[in-house]
């Protein structure tokens, strides 16, 4: 019964119309997924090989390391980072920044791999959170409401690379953090947005049992 009353508090958190196929920003949202969804379960192979070693350290390039993926319609079989069909018409690309960081930092939280990938690039929809920032960014939330998608301007994206070592480095020495939790840092560019949209994954601070009575932006 606890329980059953703590999804439901949660769930009353998330507010916003359910991006499907009607919605403007549908395909958008299956180009994250299906880029996520690859670049995070080969992060995660990683995970379970090295990266989750006593021995295993992370250096400087692993911070600057950029994945590229490229997704035509019918798959792509060719190079390192192999992509499967999709029902979208055209092809697009995708970019995974500092991959072994971040799956690092997901495991420091406790946030499982194949949770993860279920909450963020299941088969479900995301939904999308009406907000009245001015930056004109969007932000979605995952289908649960763990987690909040938003996109970024070119200038965050870079700033976050380039504060990532400090970033990472203040995390393993503050556990107990409440600053923002950013899960993962991506960018997609598809040929009808004619423009590249960077985004990161971040715990969704809506996803509390605790009673919200206020929100500010």
């Amino acid at each position: 019964k606890d329980m059953k009353k703590s999804r439901r508090r949660r769930r009353s958190h998330i507010k916003g119309k359910k991006i499907d196929g009607r919605h403007e920003q549908y395909t958008l949202s299956l180009g994250m997924m299906l880029g996520i969804r690859c670049c995070v379960g080969k992060s995660e192979q990683l995970q379970g090989s090295i990266l989750g070693t006593d021995n295993f350290k992370l250096n400087f390039t692993d911070f600057m390391q950029v994945d590229k993926y490229v997704f035509p319609p019918q798959g792509n079989s060719k190079g390192p980072n192999i992509t499967p069909p999709h029902q979208l018409a055209h092809t697009f690309k995708f970019k995974a920044y500092a991959p072994k960081i971040f799956s690092k930092i997901r495991t420091m939280f406790g946030v499982e791999a194949a949770h993860f990938m279920l909450s963020i690039c299941g088969n479900y929809n995301f939904i999308e959170f009406i907000s009245n920032a001015k930056s004109g960014q969007f932000f979605f939330y995952s289908h649960d409401g763990r987690y909040m998608i938003k996109t970024q301007t070119e200038t965050e994206s870079k700033f976050l690379r380039r504060i990532m070592p400090h970033y990472y480095a203040y995390l393993v020495k503050n556990p107990n953090t409440t600053l923002t939790h950013f899960y993962g840092m991506f960018r997609v560019k598809m040929n009808h947005l004619r423009r590249n949209v960077h985004f990161v994954i971040m715990k969704s601070v809506f996803n509390t049992d605790k009673r919200i009575d206020k929100v500010w932006d």
